[in-house]
């Protein structure tokens, strides 16, 4: 068999290989349970972290030692569970660079290089917005009903217009 005769007899059993079928996509029902998912992740993650924003430091002993010991130490307790599960928003929020980003920087040029790159406003505010916009996801995709004894009837508690009404929803 010559090669072209090779490349021939290659090319035409290419040719007959019959493409394999297109897998069906996820029910829509699994794909907007699989985004809802995704979406509470983040949202929580917002949460978090517009909470830990709004807290006085932990070092502020005039304004802790207003509060009882167990409301202090609950919210030391979620602070510092918060600073381990997200430790460069939380340098960025303390007005600190992350530590992905300290180790190349000489020590004098840190503060400089975070003015530069970062402000705790602006993360804040990003946290907010974000915080913001995966509530207003969610709830517009909310499809759960609650019996209202007013009414007398099954009433969604979420869905589009209760989306628009609650956004921006920023409580933590």
């Amino acid at each position: 068999m010559t090669n072209q005769d090779n490349f021939e007899q290659q090319t035409e059993d290419t040719m007959s290989i019959q493409p394999t079928e297109q897998p069906a996509p996820a029910p829509a029902g699994e794909r907007i349970e699989e985004v809802e998912s995704v979406l509470a992740h983040y949202a929580q993650k917002y949460d978090d972290l517009v909470w830990y924003a709004r807290k006085q430091p932990q070092e502020n002993t005039e304004y802790w030692g207003k509060h009882t010991p167990e409301i202090r130490n609950s919210a030391f307790n979620a602070m510092d569970k918060i600073e381990q599960k997200y430790p460069d928003e939380v340098a960025k929020l303390n007005g600190e660079l992350p530590k992905k980003m300290k180790t190349n920087l000489p020590e004098e040029m840190r503060e400089a290089v975070y003015q530069m790159l970062f402000s705790t406003d602006w993360e804040h505010g990003f946290n907010s917005g974000c915080l913001a916009a995966f509530r207003f996801a969610l709830t517009a995709l909310d499809r759960e009903l609650y019996w209202n004894d007013e009414f007398e009837e099954w009433l969604p508690t979420g869905g589009i217009e209760d989306a628009v009404s609650e956004f921006p929803e920023l409580d933590t």
